[in-house]
């Protein structure tokens, strides 16, 4: 199926220039764009008809990963092919390394993000459980301000969270483990590169 016509494209390059965008449009016609892997199959198959995409991948301030005493910070537009090889997530936070290198193929993995993943919150997504074991945190920011969120209270049912349509997921936070932590992810899937059937994560802290 073709999308509805769409009548602009934006690639701001930062968070206030997307805001202001979006700011332009009625609720529903402009939508903000990550990867791009599940918004734009939505926008071909018409589950979504904006007027507008807001395209994120130039907005510096969201990519990277940024490791500190206090824990580590995960821009949302950090693709998964970064995480998957990211050294600070070694021990600790191991299953975000884990489900990051087993999301669909090479070209998903290269062009996918964590941000449009967990935003999209498919139900057999493989981060969304891993922001859960890791006790993530969210910061969204929108024209109201800011706030800051757990995974727990961010993440809702499928195709479902607590980010409203007019702010943007800015930052994804990873508390200072525990001593002697560690993590792990494992899908079962039909076939290799395929959805999981089954993903599990989990992290455990041994005396």
């Amino acid at each position: 199926m073709y999308p509805a016509a769409i009548e602009d494209y934006v690639r701001p390059g930062t968070v206030s220039e997307a805001l202001a965008t979006l700011g332009k449009y009625e609720a529903g016609d402009a939508i903000f764009m990550a990867g791009g892997q599940s918004a734009m199959q939505a926008v071909k198959t018409r589950l979504l008809r904006p007027r507008c995409v807001i395209d994120l991948q130039a907005v510096a301030e969201l990519q990277g990963v940024s490791a500190g005493g206090d824990g580590v910070r995960i821009g949302p537009m950090t693709r998964y092919a970064a995480l998957a090889t990211e050294a600070s997530f070694n021990g600790a936070y191991q299953a975000l390394n884990d489900a990051a290198a087993r999301i669909g193929d090479r070209q998903v993995r290269n062009r996918g993000t964590i941000g449009g993943s967990l935003c999209w919150n498919y139900v057999a997504a493989c981060l969304p459980p891993v922001a859960l074991a890791l006790g993530m945190e969210m910061e969204l920011t929108g024209p109201n301000g800011s706030r800051t969120m757990s995974a727990d209270d961010f993440i809702g049912g499928p195709l479902e969270t607590a980010r409203e349509d007019d702010e943007i997921l800015v930052s994804l936070n990873l508390p200072a483990p525990a001593a002697n932590s560690g993590s792990a992810y494992k899908k079962w899937g039909l076939v290799t590169d395929s959805l999981p059937v089954i993903g599990v994560a989990a992290m455990l802290s041994t005396d």
